[in-house]
């Protein structure tokens, strides 16, 4: 109810301002320990939250007289304190409750205004948690309000932006570095606001002004540098300038790209033959100073080297950062001006430098120009994964946790390659496949949920493009080659994941997976023949067959109903949908209609139920003493599992097979 909701935070914060006015009459305005303050400060914060809380619950005329009262208490609770620590605390709310109100702030111009010049004053105060307060605040007004910047408004000679650009250097001068990049990339959020910038290029000439003294500094350590003086290249403050000066670059091209409107690109133009250089010098800079201490880990490392490796590791994120907000007329200048030449360093780099130094970003950014530049990249995706995919996986391989963070651009690599270039795995040997096969498959077992989600995404992928390329030209000579010498490989993997507790999240996922691969068995009329020796009736006899006796020798204590009917189970349900040669799951209604977890979406889907049945099956069941071997009666055959029998919607009945049976 808002206006109860209005009332009990009315009376909550007057009662609150009374107290405090009562304690200032008799001449308390201050407090008597710590304690007392942290306590007012916490009640304060309490209330103010609980403002910001209900914002947007009450109609506009509501909510603007709600608003000022709340204002005009808090500014008078502001008034009677003595300490800058409580006036300070009291103001930071103020912003808080201020910049939840986005509606009101549009409606007052006048009033957004002059909250924005306030914030900017207190970014020349010292105190402890104000300036990181003005720019957190001015960065979710600019986000919520960023347009009305972007307007003459009345009485007003030029739009507010203009005022804020010219206005940067002092409102940095005494900040920090990361304050610094932080509030570049809050006024590059204004600039995103600004929708006309496909046809009059507004934007670009909006982040040529507010990078105009970053350029310049740029400039003189550029020059500087080249003045012949090495040491001012090697020295720490150099380099940690450029790293402070990328930063800026980094987040205005991802603030400022908004729905990718391209408005970087000519600064980005600019940058790139410097960039280039800087990356190739301090490359070399560190080579060198690895093959003369090849023992010294990196944490023992010498400042200064540590200092390339981040200025390195920037300028592949702002590469990154740009690729992913290009516009799509732009990708093919980007991929014949700029990747030839940057895939040649960071390359040339990646194999020469240590284990410990080889920068993850790397892997990040091939995976950006692949997603981004698709067929674009076709030319050089045989170098490119020929290079970072078996130095990764040398490093990686050892364990399951360490190189976390190559860890996981390894496999987002892998899974791009899958999606956008696959022809270079139909260029590949069976060796080859087999060792990427066994990649993808490994990604399922990984604890970290991102890398299993990979590994499910990668091998969907893959199993989505053998479909397609089987029905474009009519033939199943590649789906047969892949089913025959990696059907058990995949499903033994699949099955050993999904009972091992550690995946739950993951485990619809994995079901669907299972359900389009049963289906192809059962229903691709491509697929040809997987066995070479035994007489079986059909592919699903064969698999079936040998699945049973995988899952037997697993779980022993398993009773051959038990298994049997699992294995029927997987095949039937399995059946019962197929769409353009992919699966579509039979995902019943979901309280998450816009979440991407698919174990919300497809927890109550019958396979997905089949297959937690078995779950509940390997933890209850134990084989009776007069248990055989969970395989089918024969005609003479090898051991075989009974043809799934379905009904004539291609779905099993419950009639003749029951979950409840488990």
């Amino acid at each position: 109810d808002p206006s109860d909701t209005r009332s009990v935070i009315g009376e909550k914060l007057t009662q609150f301002s009374n107290n405090q006015e009562a304690k200032r009459r008799t001449g308390g305005s201050g407090y008597n320990n710590p304690q007392e303050e942290n306590q007012f400060f916490a009640e304060l914060n309490s209330l103010c939250w609980s403002i910001g809380a209900v914002a947007g619950s009450m109609p506009p005329d509501v909510e603007k007289s709600f608003l000022v009262v709340v204002i005009k208490i808090l500014l008078s609770l502001c008034e009677v304190q003595q300490s800058k620590n409580a006036k300070a605390i009291i103001a930071s709310c103020i912003m808080y409750v201020v910049r939840k109100y986005p509606r009101f702030l549009k409606k007052h111009w006048k009033f957004l205004q002059t909250v924005v010049r306030k914030l900017i004053e207190f970014l020349a105060e010292k105190h402890p948690g104000v300036q990181d307060m003005s720019i957190e605040t001015l960065n979710e007004i600019c986000q919520k309000c960023g347009h009305k910047f972007l307007k003459i408004q009345e009485n007003d000679q030029d739009i507010f932006l203009v005022e804020l650009i010219n206005g940067i250097n002092s409102m940095t001068a005494k900040l920090t570095y990361e304050q610094i990049e932080n509030l570049y990339a809050t006024w590059a959020v204004i600039i995103s606001h600004d929708k006309s910038s496909r046809d009059s290029k507004k934007s670009t000439q909006y982040i040529e002004k507010l990078l105009n003294t970053p350029n310049q500094r740029y400039q003189q350590l550029l020059q500087l540098c080249q003045s012949g003086n090495n040491n001012e290249f090697n020295n720490i403050d150099t380099i940690e300038k450029y790293v402070h000066l990328i930063r800026i670059y980094k987040g205005v091209c991802n603030a400022s790209g908004g729905d990718r409107n391209g408005c970087f690109l000519i600064q980005f133009t600019n940058l790139y033959p410097t960039l280039i250089k800087l990356y190739t010098g301090y490359a070399q800079l560190m080579n060198q100073w690895y093959k003369q201490n090849q023992n010294v880990p990196r944490s023992a490392a010498p400042q200064e080297i540590k200092a390339m490796s981040i200025l390195k590791s920037e300028i592949l994120q702002l590469f990154e950062t740009f690729v992913s907000k290009s516009m799509k007329c732009d990708h093919e200048q980007i991929s014949k001006q700029f990747v030839p030449q940057f895939l040649e360093a960071i390359l040339t780099d990646y194999q020469n430098c240590t284990n410990l130094y080889k920068e993850y970003s790397c892997l990040n950014v091939c995976s950006a120009l692949i997603e981004c530049l698709d067929s674009r990249m076709t030319e050089y995706i045989p170098k490119i994964f020929g290079t970072l995919f078996q130095i990764t996986l040398d490093m990686i391989k050892e364990s399951m946790d360490n190189y976390p963070d190559h860890r996981l651009a390894f496999f987002r690599f892998l899974f791009c390659v899958c999606k956008s270039c696959f022809n270079v795995f139909q260029q590949m040997n069976e060796t080859q496949m087999q060792l990427v096969i066994n990649c993808i498959m490994w990604g399922h077992e990984h604890i970290d949920y991102r890398i299993t989600e990979y590994g499910i995404k990668t091998l969907n992928q893959f199993l989505q493009h053998i479909r397609k390329i089987t029905i474009n030209q009519n033939s199943g000579q590649l789906i047969t080659m892949f089913y025959q010498n990696f059907i058990f490989l995949i499903l033994e993997k699949l099955i050993h994941v999904m009972t091992d507790t550690l995946h739950k999240q993951s485990f619809p996922a994995m079901c669907f997976e299972l359900k389009s691969i049963c289906n192809d068995i059962n229903s691709n009329q491509h697929l040809g023949k997987l066995y070479s020796e035994g007489n079986y009736p059909s592919n699903f006899e064969f698999i079936a067959s040998k699945l049973s006796q995988f899952i037997q020798n697993k779980f022993q204590h398993l009773t051959n109903d038990v298994i049997s009917k699992f294995v029927m189970g997987l095949f039937q349900l399995a059946n019962n949908q197929m769409n353009n040669g992919n699966i579509t799951p039979n995902a019943s209604p979901s309280k998450y209609p816009h979440s991407n977890n698919q174990s919300r979406q497809h927890a109550n889907d019958p396979y997905v139920q089949h297959c937690q049945d078995f779950l509940v099956a390997i933890r209850s069941v134990h084989r009776s003493s007069n248990s055989s071997p969970a395989v089918t009666k024969t005609n003479g055959n090898n051991n075989q599992v009974n043809q799934p029998q379905t009904n004539g919607n291609n779905g099993v009945t419950h009639n003749e097979f029951n979950d409840d049976d488990l």
